[in-house]
C-alpha cells in the first residue's frame, strides 16, 4: 500500500522550519542543499512536500514562466530528493505526487534513492565523488595520482600562501574569465553573480567558508567557496585566476582544505560532474563514486522548450 494519502504540498510560508531543519539535520540523508537556509538563498521560490508530519520531505523549486509552474534545476543544487525517512513505497508516491502537478522540468534525487524504487522511470544517472576524511593525511594523499602528487609539489614551492578573506568579485571574474565560453556562462554573469551573493549569506549563517591561495606578490592564484553541514565539506563554486590556472594551483587549494580536515568524521563533497575534464580533475584525488539521478518532465509540446531558458 503506497503512503500517497500522507503526502502534502506545502508553499513556503506554510513549511515549520523548525521541523523541516530537523528532518535534514537528524535524518543520515540530509544534505545541506534541503535545509530552508539554503534553499532560500540559492533557489528563492520552492515549496515542500512533506510526509507524514516531516517524517519525509521533498523540497521542489519553482519557476513560473507566462503563468506556467515548472521545475527548473537551479544553480548551486546538486541533489534533492527524498530526506528522511525512505522506502520504495514512499519513493513511488513522491514521484507520482510530483508528475500529477507538474508537467515540465527536472526531479533532482539525491545518492540514497534506491535502483528498485525508480526502476520504471526514464532517468539521467549522474555521478559525484566524495571523498572521507576519517584517516591521517599522509595515507589519503598517498592514494593520490601521480599528476595529483606532481602539481601540489610544484604549487607547494612556489612560497603560496592560504587566505580565508576573498573578495568575491575577484571570485565571480575569474570564473567568468576562465569558463564564460562554457555553457554560455557569460550571459548567466546575473545568475553566478547572485549564486555568490547567496554563499556569503550562507557565510553569514556559518553554512560555508572560503579559501583561497595568494602569491608572493600578494596576487589571488584561485578563490573558491565550500558548503559545511554536518559531517560534509563541499566544494560548491571556485575559480582560478590567469596565473592560477597555468600554475594548476587548485589542485593545491583542494589538497589545502584536505590536509586541514583529515583525521576527523568529514566527508570532503566534490558534488561531481557532467563535464569529463572536470570529473576526471575530481578522480586525481581518488574519491569514491556515488551514483543519483534526475529525472526530466516533459509533458507538453515540443514549442515550449522556452521554458528552460
Amino acid at each position: 500500500m503506497t503512503p500517497k494519502s500522507d503526502i502534502i504540498l506545502l508553499q513556503r510560508h506554510e513549511i515549520d522550519d523548525i521541523l523541516w531543519n530537523n528532518c535534514v539535520l537528524n535524518s543520515s540523508n540530509g544534505l545541506i542543499y534541503s535545509t530552508t537556509q539554503y534553499l532560500d538563498a540559492v533557489v528563492k521560490d520552492w515549496i515542500g512536500l512533506i510526509y507524514n508530519n516531516y517524517q519525509s520531505i521533498f523540497p521542489i523549486p519553482i519557476k513560473k514562466k507566462w503563468g506556467i509552474s515548472y521545475i527548473p534545476h537551479p544553480m548551486g543544487i546538486s541533489q534533492l530528493g527524498i530526506t528522511g525517512s525512505m522506502n520504495d513505497n514512499i519513493t513511488f508516491a513522491f514521484i507520482n505526487f510530483i508528475q500529477k502537478h507538474f508537467k515540465y522540468g527536472s526531479i533532482l534525487f539525491n545518492e540514497w534513492i534506491s535502483d528498485a524504487s525508480i526502476q520504471n522511470h526514464q532517468l539521467e544517472r549522474k555521478t559525484n565523488y566524495i571523498l572521507p576524511l576519517t584517516e591521517s593525511y599522509e595515507t589519503i594523499y598517498a592514494r593520490f595520482t601521480k599528476d595529483a602528487k606532481k602539481n601540489i609539489r610544484f604549487c607547494k614551492g612556489l612560497h603560496t600562501q592560504s587566505i580565508h578573506e576573498i573578495n568575491t568579485d575577484d571570485l565571480v571574474n575569474n570564473y567568468l574569465i576562465q569558463y564564460g565560453s562554457r555553457n554560455q556562462l557569460n550571459r548567466r554573469s546575473k545568475e553566478i553573480k547572485n549564486y555568490i551573493e547567496a554563499l556569503s549569506f550562507l557565510q553569514n549563517k556559518n553554512m560555508a567558508f572560503t579559501s583561497g591561495i595568494i602569491n608572493d606578490k600578494n596576487e589571488l592564484l584561485v578563490s573558491g567557496f565550500f558548503g559545511k553541514f554536518k559531517n560534509r565539506i563541499y566544494y560548491l563554486f571556485a575559480a582560478p585566476s590567469v596565473e592560477g590556472r597555468k600554475l594548476n594551483i587548485t589542485h593545491l587549494l583542494i589538497n589545502n582544505i584536505i590536509e586541514e580536515n583529515a583525521n576527523s568524521s568529514l566527508i570532503f563533497d566534490f558534488e561531481g560532474s557532467s563535464i569529463p575534464s572536470v570529473a576526471q580533475f575530481y578522480k586525481k584525488f581518488s574519491p569514491i563514486e556515488k551514483r543519483y539521478a534526475v529525472k526530466h518532465l516533459n509533458h507538453f509540446p515540443s514549442w515550449t522548450k522556452w521554458l528552460k531558458h
